[in-house]
C-alpha cells in the first residue's frame, strides 16, 4: 500500500532527502539472499531527487539472516555491490526491489521524512491556492499508521512544516496574508477523516482576517484531498467516513 504512493513524482520536486520508518513484520519476508525475521523493523533511506529519483544509501535494522550463510545479525545495508548483513555481502540484488519487497509487508508504519528542494518550491492547485516554500528550508513530513500493510489508515494526524520560518500562501483572489505580511504557515495536519488543519505564527497577535483566512484555507484543503484526483491515493489512508 505505501507504493502505490506517488513517492517518484514527489521525490523529482526535491533535490535530496532522507526518509525514517518503523514497523512491524507478522512473518518472515526474504529477498536479494537476505530474510527480515518477524518483529520490529526499521528502515532509513537517503535518496536523490531530480528527474530520475533515486535511493542512494538503505539501512533495514531488525533480525537479519543471510540465509547463503545462515548468519543472523541485526542489520541489513545497501552497499554499492549490493547488500551486507553486519557488513558481510549477501547475493547483490537491486535495491529499490529489496526495499519494496520489505516496506510491502510492513504493519503499523510510523515515518519522518525531510526533503530539500532546489530553489524556492512553488506547490499549485486548481482551487487558485499556491503555496511557496523558500528556497533552502527542508520539508518535514512526520506521520502514524495503523493496521496491516493493505489496509493502512492513517492513527494520528500526519504533519506537514517547513523548517525556519514557515511557507507563504495565497488563495485565490483572497489576498489575505499581504494583511499580516510576517505571518508564516507554521504546519499543516491532516487528520485521519481527510480534514485539514493550518496552524501560523506571528511576532504579533493574529487579526481577525488572518483567522478567518486560515480558516477558509484550510476548509479548502480538506475539500481537496477528500475529493480532488490529486488526492486519491492520499485517500486510501483515511478512515472511512
Amino acid at each position: 500500500m505505501l507504493r502505490a504512493l506517488p513517492i517518484a513524482r514527489w521525490a523529482r520536486r526535491f533535490v535530496t532527502g532522507t526518509a525514517e520508518l518503523c514497523g512491524r513484520l507478522d512473518e518472515a519476508v526474504e529477498a536479494g539472499g537476505a530474510r527480515i525475521e518477524r518483529g520490529p523493523v526499521w528502515v532509513h533511506v537517503e535518496f536523490a531527487g531530480g528527474e530520475t529519483p533515486r535511493v542512494l544509501r538503505a539501512r533495514v535494522s531488525g533480525r537479519v539472516v543471510d540465509v547463503a550463510r545462515s548468519r543472523v545479525g541485526a542489520e541489513l545495508e545497501a552497499t554499492e555491490s549490493g547488500w551486507a548483513v553486519d557488513g558481510f555481502d549477501v547475493e547483490s540484488a537491486e535495491t529499490g526491489a529489496c526495499l519494496a519487497a520489505f516496506l510491502d509487508r510492513l504493519h503499523d508504519v510510523e515515518l519522518q521524512a525531510r526533503a530539500w528542494p532546489d530553489g524556492e518550491l512553488m506547490v499549485s492547485f486548481a482551487s487558485g491556492m499556491t503555496i511557496a516554500v523558500p528556497s533552502g528550508r527542508a520539508v518535514v513530513v512526520s506521520g502514524a499508521t495503523a493496521g496491516p500493510p493493505a489496509e493502512l489508515r492513517l492513527s494520528a494526524p500526519l504533519r506537514l512544516a517547513v523548517e525556519g520560518e514557515g511557507v507563504q500562501m495565497t488563495l485565490g483572489r483572497t489576498r489575505w496574508l499581504s494583511r499580516a505580511a510576517r505571518v508564516r504557515i507554521l504546519e499543516a495536519q491532516l487528520h485521519p477523516d481527510g480534514s485539514v488543519a493550518l496552524s501560523a505564527g506571528s511576532h504579533r497577535v493574529i487579526d481577525h482576517a488572518v483567522r478567518a483566512g486560515l480558516k477558509t484555507a484550510s476548509i479548502t484543503l480538506s475539500q481537496l484531498v477528500r475529493r480532488s484526483p490529486r488526492f486519491a491515493r492520499v485517500r486510501a489512508f483515511l478512515k472511512p467516513a
